[in-house]
């Protein structure tokens, strides 16, 4: 391969063209902890999506007979059916008929309530172990480099303190914050 000889001006001119076409290093280096970070919430969410459809499929069909949340008022714990509703979103596949009934209300509340219950005995123990090395290392390497990066590419080590706060390390406590259990369903 042959060299490049870059003569006075022409250096300075080369090393702005090559910025000019990828972002400087400090900003590469946070854009790849916030990619990190992203992909292992959207790889967990996957997981969640998978494990949690008995409960969506029980939750649809419980929604459909009931008809609305209100008449399982006294059976059921509304505020979380309407939370898991909410965030699973599920969709029936089929035609399932209103019921007035009582009691295949309730039997398909406990089947909902063993579906959840199901899940949240996987999800916890999951979430405990799945490895979050990958994020923290960025994440060290984020707080240890990113204002020296800053400084060299805005030849400036005040402005590039300016507003910079390190990030703290992923536990799986916060793992769990973010991707929490399904509440409990019964009253």
């Amino acid at each position: 391969m042959e060299e490049l000889t870059l003569i006075g001006g022409e250096k300075h001119n080369y090393a702005e063209l090559l910025a000019a076409f990828d972002a400087p290093a400090y900003v590469r280096r946070a854009r790849g902890v916030e990619f990190a970070y992203e992909r292992l919430i959207a790889d967990c969410r996957a997981k969640r999506e998978q494990w949690a459809l008995m409960v969506k499929i029980h939750l649809a069909t419980l929604k459909a007979m009931a008809g609305t949340w209100e008449r399982l008022r006294g059976i059921a714990n509304l505020e979380a059916l309407e939370a898991i509703d909410h965030e699973l979103s599920p969709k029936l596949r089929a035609v399932v008929a209103r019921t007035s009934f009582t009691r295949v209300l309730q039997r398909t509340l406990k089947q909902l309530a063993e579906s959840v219950e199901r899940f949240n005995r996987r999800w916890q123990p999951w979430l405990m172990t799945v490895s979050l090395e990958t994020v923290n290392q960025l994440r060290e390497g984020y707080n240890r480099w990113y204002v020296i990066e800053k400084a060299c590419a805005l030849h400036n080590e005040q402005l590039a303190r300016a507003g910079f706060e390190p990030l703290p390390m992923l536990d799986h406590i916060q793992l769990i914050q973010v991707l929490p259990l399904l509440p409990n369903v019964r009253t």
